[in-house]
C-alpha cells in the first residue's frame, strides 16, 4: 500500500470521501445489525457487574467494519487491502463467536497470532529493521499488543471507538506528513466508521456494543495502520516511539491495568472494572463525556506525533520519552488514589492469586469484561 500515489486533485476529493462514505455506511448498517443480533440471540445480558438496563445487541463490529471495507475498497484499494479485509473479518466471525458462546482465550491468542503472520507475509507488517525475523517477531508481537489493548479498553459505552478514531485521523496526518494518499484514505475511512458506529452506541440507553467481534478487527486495523506508516529515513526507535504515541491510550490502559492488579496482589486471570475508562467515568456526567476525554487525550497524543514525524527521528525520539515519562507519573498517581483496590476489598469472586474462587477469565479475553453501561 506504500507505492500507490495519487495526485494532489484525486487526493483532496479522496480523502474527505472515503470519511464521509465509511460513516455514511455504517449508519446505515447498524440498524441492520441490530435486526440480525436480536434474531440471533446475539446481546449483551446485563449480569454481575454490568448495568446496562437492558440486553443490548452486539454485531457492531460487524456494521463498522462494512463501513470501513466499502469506503477502503472504493477510494483506498492497494496491494495488501484484500489481505487485510479478509483477516479483519476472520476475526469478527471469531469475536463474535466468543461473543456467543465463549471460547478459549489461547484460541483467540492464536488466532491473532496467525493473522500477524499472515499480514506480514502480505507486506503489512513493521519494515523497520533489516532482519526480516526481527520485523516478524515486532510485527506479531505488536499486534498482539494492540488488538487486546483496545479490547479491554471496550467497558463503557464509546471508549474504544472514540480512541480508535483520533488515533486513525492522527495516522492520516502523519501519512500526510509522509505525503502517502493512500493510506491517509484508509485511515479516514476508519474514523469514519468509528463515528458513524458512535451514532448508535452513544444513545442513550445504547443501541449496540462493539463486542470482541468488533474489538479485535478494530485493534487489528489500528495495529496494521500504524505499522504500514511510511515512516522515510525515520530510525526504528524513533518509529515505534511514533507509533506508542498514535496509539497511546490503549497501551497506557493495558499497561496501568497490569501493574497496578500486581501491586495490589489482584489476578490478573479475572475480569474487574479497574480501567482508566471506569475511572474517567465515575468523575464525568455521562458516557459521552467520558468517551469524549478519551478521544480528547489520544488527539493530544496523535498530535504530538503529528509534529514529531515532520520534525525526524530526534524528535520523535523526544517526544516519545516524555510521553513515557508523563505515563509513569500518572500511573503512580492513579496506583496511590487506591483506584482498583475496590475489586479486593469489595468482590471475593474477583479474587487474589490464587483464590480459590478465582474465575478462570483471561485478561486477554475481555468477553466477559464488565461493561458498567450507561
Amino acid at each position: 500500500m506504500r507505492t500507490v500515489r495519487c495526485s494532489p486533485l484525486s487526493a483532496a476529493l479522496r480523502l474527505p470521501a472515503a470519511f464521509a462514505l465509511a460513516l455514511v455506511v455504517t449508519v446505515l448498517t447498524v440498524p441492520a445489525a441490530i435486526s440480525i443480533a436480536r434474531r440471533w440471540g446475539l446481546l449483551d445480558h446485563p449480569r454481575g457487574w454490568k448495568h446496562h438496563a437492558q440486553p443490548t445487541p452486539y454485531l457492531g463490529g460487524a456494521a463498522l467494519l462494512c463501513g470501513f471495507s466499502i469506503a477502503a475498497v472504493a477510494f483506498a484499494a492497494g496491494a495488501g487491502l484484500g489481505w487485510l479485509l479478509v483477516c479483519c473479518a476472520g476475526l469478527c466471525v471469531l469475536g463474535t463467536l466468543d461473543d456467543r458462546w465463549g471460547l478459549p482465550a489461547s484460541l483467540r491468542l492464536a488466532a491473532t497470532v496467525v493473522v500477524a503472520v499472515v499480514l506480514w507475509s502480505a507486506g503489512l507488517g513493521w519494515p523497520i529493521s533489516s532482519s526480516d525475523a526481527a520485523n516478524l517477531m515486532l510485527t506479531v508481537v505488536w499486534i498482539l499488543l494492540i488488538v487486546n489493548a483496545v479490547n479491554l479498553l471496550d467497558l463503557l459505552d464509546g471508549a474504544a471507538a472514540a480512541t480508535v478514531a483520533a488515533c486513525a485521523a492522527a495516522c492520516a496526518a502523519v501519512a500526510g506528513v509522509f505525503a502517502d494518499a493512500l493510506l491517509a484514505a484508509l485511515a479516514l475511512a476508519l474514523c469514519g466508521s468509528c463515528l458513524g458506529f458512535l451514532r448508535h452506541n452513544l444513545r442513550s440507553p445504547s443501541a449496540i456494543f462493539l463486542g470482541d467481534g468488533g474489538t479485535m478487527p478494530l485493534g487489528l486495523l489500528t495495529a496494521v495502520l500504524i505499522e504500514t506508516l511510511p515512516w522515510g529515513r525515520t530510525s526504528a526507535l524513533a518509529a515505534l516511539s511514533g507509533g506508542v504515541l498514535l496509539c497511546g491510550v490503549p497501551i497506557f490502559d493495558m499497561t496501568f491495568r497490569i501493574i497496578s492488579r500486581l501491586r495490589r496482589g489482584d489476578t490478573l486471570l479475572t475480569a474487574g472494572p479497574d480501567s482508566v475508562a471506569n475511572w474517567l467515568r465515575a468523575r464525568v456526567p455521562s458516557a459521552r463525556w467520558m468517551a469524549l476525554c478519551l478521544g480528547l487525550g489520544q488527539a493530544m497524543l496523535g498530535s504530538v506525533a503529528v509534529l514529531a514525524a515532520d520534525l525526524g527521528s530526534d524528535a520523535l525520539l523526544t517526544a516519545g520519552l516524555c510521553a513515557l515519562m508523563l505515563g509513569a507519573v500518572l500511573m503512580v498517581l492513579l496506583d496511590a488514589s487506591g483506584f482498583g483496590r475496590h475489586l479486593v476489598a469489595d468482590r471475593a469472586p474477583t479474587g487474589r492469586r490464587g483464590s480459590a474462587t478465582s474465575q478462570s477469565t483471561s485478561l486477554v479475553d475481555a468477553s466477559s469484561e464488565p461493561s458498567s453501561r450507561t
